[in-house]
C-alpha cells in the first residue's frame, strides 16, 4: 500500500514538474487546452484573473496586447492562450518575457505558453492577426494557479478584425 502511494506521489509530482516549461503542443492539449495535471478543472465562474485585450477592433495583420492579470492569492503559475475563430486557433503569437509561442494544430505560433513556472503577477502576450483575416476572432484562455488548480477555457468579448 505504501508503495502503490509512494509511486502515485513520484508520477504526480513529475507530470507537474514536466510543465514548468511551458504547455506542451500536443493535438489533445491544443484542442482542449487542458492541461494534463490529473486535476479537477475549476468552474469559470470562479475565475479570479482580469484579462484585457486592447485595441477591441484591428485592421488585418494588426497587433493586440492581452494582458492577463493576477494578484498576491492568484499568482499565474502557468497559461496557454489562443486566439480563436470558432475552434481553429488562428494568427500568431510573439515570444517575450515569460511567454513562448508554440505550434498547435498544424498551426505557426498560434498558441502562447509560460516559459518558466515562477509566479507572475501579470503576463503581456502580443498576438498578430492573418492579413487575409476579416472577422471577429476570440481569446481563448487557461491559467494555471498551482499544480492542481486551474482554470481552462475563459474567453474575451469579440475582437473585430476587419479592413474597414
Amino acid at each position: 500500500m505504501v508503495r502503490m502511494i509512494l509511486v502515485a506521489a513520484v508520477a504526480l509530482l513529475g507530470a507537474v514538474a514536466a510543465f514548468k516549461s511551458g504547455a506542451p503542443d500536443s493535438e489533445q492539449v491544443c484542442r482542449t487546452m487542458v492541461p494534463e495535471h490529473m486535476a479537477e478543472i475549476q468552474p469559470l465562474s470562479s475565475f479570479p484573473y482580469k484579462v484585457t485585450v486592447d485595441p477591441t477592433s484591428i485592421r488585418p495583420g494588426q497587433s493586440v496586447t492581452l494582458k492577463i492579470s493576477g494578484s498576491d492569492d492568484n499568482p499565474i503559475r502557468g497559461f496557454l492562450v489562443q486566439a480563436r475563430v470558432g475552434g481553429t486557433p488562428i494568427g500568431q503569437f510573439e515570444a517575450g518575457p515569460q511567454v513562448q509561442a508554440i505550434d498547435c494544430l498544424q498551426g505557426a505560433k498560434n498558441a502562447a505558453t509560460h516559459s518558466n513556472g515562477e509566479k507572475k503577477p501579470e503576463v503581456k502576450l502580443v498576438w498578430t492577426a492573418p492579413k487575409d483575416l476579416q472577422e471577429s476572432i476570440k481569446f481563448r484562455v487557461t491559467v494555471v494557479k498551482k499544480g492542481d488548480v486551474y482554470w481552462v477555457g475563459y474567453e474575451t468579448r469579440p475582437i473585430s478584425v476587419s479592413a474597414s
